[in-house]
Formats: C-alpha cells, sequence, structure tokens
C-alpha cells in the first residue's frame, strides 16, 4: 500500500461526482432525512406475538409416533416404518435394475460340444466357445 499525505490508498478523500444526486437521494420535504420511505406498522408494547401453532395434521403425525401413554408402541411405529420404506426402496431398485439390465445373450444358453449343435439351433453363424454357444 502507499501512503500519501498520511493516508492509506484505501482511506483516501475522493471529490464527490458532479451534477445532482440521483431522484431516490434527493431530499424531499414530505420525507426528511434519515426517515426511510416505509415506515413498519408500530406495535403495541405489551403485545407479543404468540409463536406459530402447528397445524393439525402434523400434530397428528407426531401423536402417531409418539403416543404418551405407550413409548414402546411409538418405537414399534418408527421401526415399522422404516422397514417399509427400506423394502419400497429396495423394490424400486430392483425392478429398475431388472428392466434396464439386459440378459446376457439374451437367454441363449445352450451347452455344446461341437459347433454343429450350435449351427442347427441357432443358425448359422454360432459356433461352439468354450462350450456354449456364441456368436
Amino acid at each position: 500500500m502507499s501512503k500519501q499525505n498520511g493516508l492509506s490508498q484505501d482511506q483516501q478523500q475522493y471529490p464527490p461526482p458532479p451534477g445532482p444526486p440521483p431522484p431516490s437521494y434527493q431530499q424531499d420535504a414530505q420525507y426528511p432525512q434519515g426517515q426511510t420511505y416505509y415506515q413498519p406498522p408500530s406495535q403495541p408494547a405489551g403485545n407479543q406475538a404468540a409463536p406459530p401453532q402447528q397445524p393439525q395434521a402434523v400434530a397428528r403425525i407426531a401423536q402417531f409416533y409418539n403416543p404418551p401413554q405407550n413409548p414402546r408402541l411409538g418405537l414399534m411405529r418408527k421401526v415399522s416404518s422404516c422397514c417399509c420404506c427400506l423394502i419400497l426402496l429396495a423394490l424400486i431398485i430392483g425392478l429398475a435394475t431388472g428392466m434396464t439390465r439386459r440378459t446376457q445373450n439374451r437367454g441363449n444358453y445352450y451347452y455344446c460340444k461341437t459347433n454343429s449343435e450350435c449351427t442347427s439351433r441357432f443358425g448359422s453363424g454360432v459356433y461352439c466357445y468354450n462350450g456354449v454357444c456364441s456368436r
């Protein structure tokens, strides 16, 4: 940083820009200096806002998973819900995997000893390779 007249470069004074300030910064008789254009409504001092209450559906779900008179039932409900979610997730992933994976050789496994066995079963261009018919 260069120092000039005892001030660092960040603290140097620059002259104001030429011309009048933009309209939003000009002084207006309606809004004295320091007052904002929007003034929030005044709040009564003694009346504090009540905390927001839970919607009824959320309260019912919380009551279902945490019944005050039977905590063991709540735990069993949580465990069974978790198991159902895992089973559903495994089912979705398993179906997606099964639908996208091709069966190897499209199910044309045929154990052979000679090329003629493969040619007679699958047509020309199929040969016996390591005991399995393949193209």
